[in-house]
This record gives structure tokens, sequence and C-alpha cells, in this order.
């Protein structure tokens, strides 16, 4: 859950500030608080496409050309993560620290849909001179095909959506019961 997910063909590896240290990427737990801060301004539930996974025994022996893979961060990488998310977030009202040992995400605040679940690996196709998520592509030819009602929820979308024994596309949120975010 705390890793940086990214390309592996053509990849630059992470990013570096001026010492030449890995910049941290942002965690499950900041994305999370800021998803509801967002939420808690505005009122309404986001939607959160993601294209990527969560595979923490990764082997780099199993990657196929086009696959997504980093490794973990390093653990002192992961805390300065959260140390700086913590103090940009404390300015927040109603924060509740993502330094709690008993810190758990506020899924009130948006729907996630995701690839696959988190010992599964994302796959990606080359077309053309690049390379495109299978999930991305699958969800847009499923919102396009008409096979969703107009009173539709993400649950069903994700009911209607091709999958495989090695990616099996996920919901997950408060809100999954209700109509898709284009049907409001």
């Amino acid at each position: 859950m705390h890793k940086r997910t990214t390309q592996t063909h053509n990849s630059p590896g992470p990013t570096r500030d001026n010492d030449n240290t890995p910049i941290p990427d942002i965690s499950d737990r900041e994305f999370n608080a800021i998803l509801t801060h967002i939420y808690q301004a505005k009122g309404n539930p986001i939607t959160v496409i993601l294209d990527c996974c969560h595979t923490a025994n990764l082997n780099r022996s199993m990657i196929d050309e086009g696959a997504c893979a980093m490794p973990p961060l390093p653990r002192t990488s992961f805390d300065k993560m959260l140390h700086v998310a913590e103090q940009n977030m404390r300015q927040f009202p109603n924060y509740h620290s993502i330094m709690d040992e008993d810190w758990l995400p506020n899924m009130d605040s948006h729907v996630i849909l995701a690839p696959c679940r988190e010992y599964q690996l994302t796959t990606e196709r080359r077309q053309g001179s690049g390379f495109h998520g299978v999930f991305t592509h699958s969800l847009l030819c499923t919102l396009r095909s008409g096979l969703l009602t107009k009173d539709a929820t993400y649950t069903d979308l994700i009911d209607v959506l091709p999958w495989s024994y090695f990616q099996m596309p996920v919901v997950a949120g408060k809100h999954k019961g209700t109509c898709l975010w284009y049907q409001n």
C-alpha cells in the first residue's frame, strides 16, 4: 500500500532532490486525507480511477514487457514521506493524523475503481507506439457499450467489466452502491 508504481519500459526511475535523495511519493494515507478534505469542502463523493496495483512480493523475473513495477520505498523514504504529509496536512480542520497507529481510511469521501486485488498485477498492452492499461481500456469500452442502464451503480459497472484470474477489477467506498458519477 505504500509503493510507487511506474512503467518499467523507458522508466527514468524516481525523481530526486538536489542531494540525489529520492523524493517521496504520496502515500495512500495522504491521498485518502486529501480526498476527505475535498469531500468535506465540496460535499460530493469523488470518483477515483486507478490503473495500478499494490503487489508486495513483486519479483522482477515475473515482469513482462509492459508490466508496471517499482520496488517498495525504503523504510526511511516512507517515514520521510509520512512526516512531510503530516506537516502539510495538520492545518486542515478535523484532521486525523496519518501517523496514528489506529489510522483507518475514510471511505465516505470517495469511490475507488481499481484494476485488481492486492495480490494481483496490473496489465498493460502495447498499442501503437506506447503501452495502455488493460483496465482503462476495458473501462472505457464498457462505459461506451450501452450495457449499463441510466441508474447503474459503481458495483454494476464492476460486475459487467471483463476480468481474468490475473486481474479482477475492484470497487471500494461507502458510495459504491450509488449511481455512476455521470448519472447524477
